[in-house]
C-alpha cells in the first residue's frame, strides 16, 4: 500500500496555475478552498475578511 494514498490532493497555487485565488486578501491559507470551504469568487470580489464573509453569508442564505 502506498504510504501517500491517504494523502490530500493539494493543488499547484503557483502564479500561472489556474488553481490559484486570492486567499492573502481574506486571511486564509490556499489550501482552504479544497479543504474548508468553496469560495473562489467570492474571495476575488471581497475588498477585505468582512466583505468575504458577507458574501458567502449570501450565498448561504440564497440556498437556503
Amino acid at each position: 500500500m502506498d504510504a501517500g494514498a491517504n494523502e490530500p490532493w493539494i493543488p499547484d497555487f503557483s502564479e500561472d496555475s489556474p488553481w490559484r485565488w486570492e486567499w492573502w486578501k481574506v486571511g486564509l491559507e490556499a489550501e482552504d478552498l479544497f479543504i474548508t470551504i468553496e469560495a473562489n469568487d467570492a474571495a476575488y470580489e471581497a475588498k477585505n475578511v468582512e466583505d468575504f464573509y458577507a458574501r458567502l453569508a449570501l450565498r448561504r442564505d440564497e440556498r437556503l
